[in-house]
């Protein structure tokens, strides 16, 4: 007998070491060869290195990614600008209400004629109510709703209320609630029995909604076994009543007409950058002036109110009262001269800081008008010209904030790796340049954030202390790190973060310091470095491999036989491999076959791979394989492992890494 092999090669091997299993096959032939390296399985990445052992390394360099300069620590400026914009943001609407009462004369259309004969002939009277049987869907329009053309809910709910007015029971009631504009079903509603008078609820979210002013109910079915042998009065205007009714409804969009409403009460707190790093907790002002400028971005108009709660003025909290037409804007105007003011109100920072008090009120709209909470109104504050004729605070300790930025962090050639992946060393330093004359101490604020899988994980760092010139005009250099030592960098490596959020907060004269200066052009500016050396753990590592397979023929003279896997291992990791055979057309799965594990190769106590580990494992194949081979031209080497010690123990990844893979029967033919 000849076996037939159509062989597909992605490499050739020597495939002579392939073992025969115990029960002596006829035929040991290959049908699947490959080679996985490192290279293969991690994509080309500018910043990724091979050191001279052949270790990957990951470098990556930003600068200025922690950066103070002079503003942030001297005087009051000349003047002060503060703009911003506030979105109008989810809205109240009234109450609204829709009634509907479907009667038995509407009804008599839909029932069979003698049940409309018998409900005509005793009508008014005390008789024996007739079974009924809707034989029809029954669909009822109620009038539009006059306060709106459609709306879009971010809260509230519709409640449904369906009262039987009818003198006897109904059963097996289903009705839709159908919104007449788009066609949408809002409710669908079984029932199985009502009784006379009874009252069934319901409750449609509307969160995420858009509904429009007209609502339709639809009657899909009903029935009622009458009311025999009892009698009872039939009158032909007994109804089902539906009522629908808004409750707490807040919108975000639409066509309506608005009601009376606050939409924005807020504290805003404006800061003044401080002289010599002065805690100004309280000031009087020579000269200057406060300028405003409200524009509005609204359909409906405004009233506003604007204070200075923290400020006198001849003995008066200084406040303004304006109103402002749909789309239009508002100009005004304070004089600073004479004011004093509190700049110790706000409790994360007792100085240097006075709050703005906006609190804006739309008013009624007497028609429909459309809206959306995106609607913006822009706020501009402006100090000019200013002079200080006095100031009340403290030099000393004071802490900085320094504003969050964001690095894209690539680690897309890791993307063909996929599982948990714990890299055991990875470094971030910071190499900065400081001319400031104050002792800092800070505190790094970093997230990695994986935009993907909505992950983050806080670098939990510690502070570090910075070192500064001793001299004006000196600068001074240095640097300090964050590993696994000192923060939470592996857990933040292993989210696989492409966005590093980072931020910070410093403490000037942490060590009560006094005699400190700031040049003119004096600067702390920090340089980030993210040094990622390939070494890891996991325990459940797994990546794919696609294969050319070869077409086997002649398989009904196959007897049985197995699956071969001849692995010569290069990578420090256990390997579980699976082949899964799709359709070459549809990708459908037509096969999957199990392999045992696979041992990992040697390494040395730097976790290096020193040696090739050879596995020889045999696996037996679904009775459709060659079936399944026949709709396939190529197979998928799918393979799950770990690293030493159940994925504890950390290995380091060097480019050289590969395997050969070899797959072929251990096949007996029929004689």
């Amino acid at each position: 007998m000849l076996l037939l092999l159509g062989v597909g090669l992605s490499c050739q091997k020597d495939l002579n070491k392939i073992s025969t299993s115990e029960w002596q096959p006829d035929v040991a032939l290959p049908f699947i060869q490959t080679d996985i390296s490192l290279r293969n399985l991690i994509q080309e990445d500018s910043n990724l290195h091979t050191n001279n052992d052949s270790l990957l390394i990951y470098f990556y360099q930003k600068d200025s990614v922690y950066s103070v300069g002079v503003d942030s620590l001297l005087d009051l400026p000349g003047s002060l600008s503060d703009t911003s914009s506030y979105n109008m943001g989810p809205l109240q609407f009234e109450t609204f209400q829709i009634d509907a009462a479907i009667s038995l004369n509407h009804l008599m259309p839909y029932f069979p004629e003698a049940v409309r004969d018998s409900l005509e002939k005793h009508n008014g009277t005390e008789n024996i109510f007739p079974p009924i049987l809707l034989q029809h869907v029954f669909s009822y329009l109620p009038e539009p709703i006059a306060e709106f053309n459609f709306l879009t809910f971010s809260d509230g709910s519709f409640d449904i209320e369906l009262v039987n007015n009818l003198p006897v029971a109904i059963q097996y009631l289903r009705f839709k609630l159908l919104d007449v504009n788009s066609g949408v079903c809002l409710k669908d509603v079984e029932i199985n029995e009502l009784m006379p008078g009874g009252l069934h609820l319901e409750q449609i979210d509307l969160a995420g909604q858009t509904i429009g002013n007209q609502m339709g109910i639809q009657l899909m079915s009903f029935s009622s076994l009458g009311s025999f042998p009892e009698t009872v009065l039939i009158n032909l205007e007994d109804n089902l009543l539906f009522t629908l009714i808004s409750e707490e409804a807040e919108v975000v969009s639409g066509e309506g007409i608005l009601m009376e409403q606050i939409i924005i009460s807020e504290d805003r707190m404006v800061e003044f950058e401080s002289e010599d790093d002065a805690k100004l907790e309280y000031v009087s002002f020579k000269e200057g002036g406060f300028t405003y400028t409200l524009e509005s971005g609204l359909s409906v108009a405004m009233d506003v109110e604007l204070r200075l709660p923290s400020a006198l003025l001849d003995g008066e909290v200084p406040t303004q009262n304006f109103h402002i037409p749909a789309f239009g804007y508002h100009d005004g105007y304070w004089g600073l001269d004479q004011m004093t003011m509190d700049l110790s109100t706000d409790p994360d920072q007792a100085y240097n800081r006075f709050p703005v008090e906006m609190v804006i009120q739309i008013l009624p709209s007497s028609e429909i008008v459309s809206f959306d909470a995106d609607d913006q109104v822009h706020t501009e504050f402006h100090l000019n010209n200013i002079v200080f004729a006095s100031a009340i605070g403290s030099l000393g300790k004071r802490q900085v904030d320094i504003p969050k930025d964001t690095v894209a962090l690539d680690l897309e050639f890791l993307s063909q790796l996929q599982g948990d992946i714990y890299l055991d060393q990875p470094q971030i330093h910071f190499n900065y340049i400081n001319s400031f004359g104050i002792p800092l101490k800070l505190k790094p604020e970093l997230v990695g954030y994986n935009t993907l899988s909505g992950a983050s994980q806080d670098l939990n760092a510690d502070t570090a202390i910075v070192d500064y010139p001793a001299e004006p005009g000196d600068i001074v250099e240095g640097s300090f790190a964050y590993d696994k030592t000192n923060s939470d960098l592996v857990e933040v490596m292993a989210i696989r973060p492409d966005q590093i959020i980072y931020g910070g907060t410093g403490l000037l004269n942490w060590n009560n310091e006094t005699n400190n200066f700031v040049l003119e052009d004096a600067l702390f500016s920090a340089d980030a470095e993210f040094i990622i050396p390939m070494v890891l753990k996991s325990k459940n590592l797994y990546f794919t491999d696609s294969v050319s397979i070869g077409k086997v023929e002649n398989t009904d003279i196959i007897n049985n036989g197995k699956l071969v896997l001849q692995v010569a291992n290069g990578f420090p990791m256990e390997m579980l491999f699976r082949l899964v055979v799709p359709d070459s057309v549809t990708g459908q799965i037509l096969s999957v076959v199990n392999f045992d594990l696979i041992e990992a190769a040697a390494v040395d106590e730097e976790g290096k791979v020193i040696g090739v580990e050879e596995s020889v494992v045999l696996a037996n194949f679904p009775s459709d394989f060659f079936a399944s081979l026949s709709r396939a031209n190529y197979g998928l080497l799918e393979v799950r492992s770990q690293t030493y010690n159940n994925g504890n123990v950390p290995v380091a990844l060097h480019a050289d890494y590969e395997m050969a893979v070899s797959i072929g029967f251990e096949i007996s033919l029929n004689p």
